[in-house]
């Protein structure tokens, strides 16, 4: 098999900013200047400085840094510093390498949440995931905190992998797996690792979910949610439902984000970036109310003694489903209700998605020619059905319409 030769250039920023990322695995590029300074380019798009060079018979990669946090002066300067100290007869790495056995999962963790998420535009992580993030950790891998990350085993990990499964459940162990992948692929960027012991397991098969409120629930979840004691909560609810947007961007919902003469609300960050949220009159008159005994507070739904944003509704939603007679419903399904009934009101597929801020490649065009008007007649159509149904008087005999695969989930 023939090999490939070297791809080289002359750095600098423009250049690197125009190096494509490989279609699986990753790619050396090289200086034309310093000696055996290169970028390496993976499927992901993330760029990192190393210097490769052969230290007695033996080929290291020498890891400088991040392109464009570390910039290629920067990244010269480094590799001529290695250069010289190979010269002289000493390795890199092997300082580097002595680290690594004192390197542990926990301050790998630590580190791995500092930095920006590894999508194109690498944005910072949102208070919700880091929360999310350090919750399981400390409630599935706590007892791994001091483990040094050269003695944790792929046998180690599907071992844990399927004692959370007994435990917790499947998917809150395919979600710690994830969350163990990610940070051991940043454990080898950052050199603690050789390879990803993580890389090849196997997640176990999920059931997708597709769980939203039925016509002959509604009477008794409106009625249930009605007899909620705080009003505070019940708005809460009403708005997730009445928008179709997740929980925890409901409750971070800030007043500076919310134009209630336009009947908008832009959510700054979202799992697909920035989303504009069209508000129907049944969400808007909610946000009036609250607006008109808010005082100075930053969130719509602030949290206890106007701290922060509201944390933790699930004792109140347990309370709604007891009232209601219901056990198998999750606040997430308030957002897939929306979608749902959007879909049984005849929205089309591009309707949806825009209202609930998704980016199928499929659809993102679709999505881009919508605007706010015709989206909010459909949200409006949509609430109307829903509110029909909650009436007790009406009793409806009608089956919900098959929703299309795909339609209210996310």
């Amino acid at each position: 098999m023939q090999r490939k030769a070297p791809r080289t250039l002359h750095f600098n920023k423009s250049a690197i900013e125009q190096l494509h990322p490989p279609d699986d695995g990753r790619e050396y590029h090289y200086d034309t200047k310093t000696p055996g300074l290169a970028v390496c380019v993976t499927k992901a798009g993330t760029k990192t400085f190393h210097l490769v060079r052969r230290v007695e018979s033996k080929v290291e990669r020498i890891r400088l840094g991040g392109f464009p946090e570390v910039t290629v002066d920067q990244a010269r300067k480094q590799a001529d510093r290695h250069n010289g100290k190979i010269a002289e007869g000493v390795n890199p790495n092997d300082r580097q390498r002595a680290r690594r056995g004192l390197v542990t999962l926990k301050e790998a963790f630590d580190e791995f949440l500092e930095q920006p998420t590894r999508t194109k535009n690498k944005r910072p992580r949102s208070e919700k995931t880091v929360h999310d993030y350090r919750q399981q950790f400390d409630s599935c891998l706590e007892p791994w905190s001091s483990r040094s990350l050269t003695k944790i085993t792929r046998k180690d990990l599907e071992k844990r992998h399927s004692e959370l499964g007994e435990q917790n459940g499947i998917y809150q162990a395919n979600r710690v797996l994830s969350l163990l992948k990610a940070v051991l692929n940043f454990a080898v960027d950052q050199s603690y690792l050789d390879v990803n012991p993580a890389t090849r397991l196997r997640k176990f098969t999920e059931e997708s979910r597709d769980r939203f409120l039925e016509a002959d629930e509604f009477p008794r979840f409106w009625q249930a949610l009605e007899d909620e004691p705080s009003e505070k909560l019940r708005d809460f609810f009403k708005v997730c439902l009445f928008t179709g947007q997740r929980r925890g961007n409901v409750a971070s919902m800030r007043w500076d984000d919310v134009n209630l003469d336009s009947a908008s609300w832009t959510i700054p960050k979202t799992k697909s970036g920035k989303h504009s949220v069209p508000l129907t009159m049944a969400a808007v008159e909610i946000l009036k109310r609250r607006k008109a005994v808010a005082g100075d507070t930053e969130y719509v739904f602030p949290g206890r003694h106007g701290r922060g944003h509201l944390a933790d509704p699930m004792r109140a939603w347990r309370g709604i489903l007891e009232r209601a007679g219901i056990d198998d419903l999750r606040i997430h399904d308030l957002r897939r209700s929306m979608g749902s009934w959007q879909a049984i009101t005849g929205a089309s597929l591009p309707m949806i998605g825009k209202t609930l801020g998704h980016t199928q490649a499929q659809t993102t065009a679709g999505y881009a020619r919508l605007s706010a008007d015709p989206v909010r007649a459909a949200m409006e159509t949509t609430t109307a059905a829903m509110m029909d149904a909650a009436k007790p008087e009406k009793k409806s005999g009608r089956k919900s319409k098959q929703i299309a695969e795909g339609n209210g989930n996310g």
